[in-house]
């Protein structure tokens, strides 16, 4: 428990372990595909020596739920009332077309207007809340895609 209290009162896991003049330990960190480096280096620094776990968000939920990760990076929304969750980086999500696609002229575009075009998208498995989160809001809200 004061280990814990060091990090809260010293910032990162880094300066905590020097202030209890104890190794830091490596903390194991999930991270799913995509996550942008920005946010990997700030994770890393604050975190300090880290072991990188490559996997998805719902497996991430797992494994911290069985104490095998110590911190997970993963897409939100993620339901389980055992973790806690923390914004820490809120990124665009954008729509990709081939130039000669007839809505690539467009300047701005409606979710409707996507409406029947073929998605190219990842396994919802992997991201299960992110994935409904995304394609309900496409559905149902009147958003503009720019």
């Amino acid at each position: 428990m004061a280990y814990f209290a060091a990090v809260a009162e010293a910032g990162t896991v880094t300066e905590a372990a020097r202030r209890l003049m104890i190794a830091q330990p490596e903390l194991r960190l999930g991270v799913c595909l995509g996550v942008p480096d920005a946010v990997l280096r700030s994770a890393e620094a604050l975190l300090g020596r880290v072991s990188i776990v490559q996997a998805g968000s719902a497996e991430q939920v797992e494994l911290l739920s069985r104490g095998e990760l110590a911190v997970g990076l993963v897409r939100l929304p993620v339901e389980d009332p055992g973790l806690v969750v923390w914004v820490v980086s809120d990124e665009p999500l954008g729509v990709v077309l081939a130039a000669g696609h007839p809505l690539a002229r467009r300047t701005v575009l409606e979710w409707a207007d996507l409406a029947g075009q073929r998605l190219l998208w990842f396994p919802a498995e992997r991201a299960p809340g992110y994935a409904a989160q995304v394609l309900y809001a496409g559905v149902t809200a009147p958003g503009t895609v720019r």
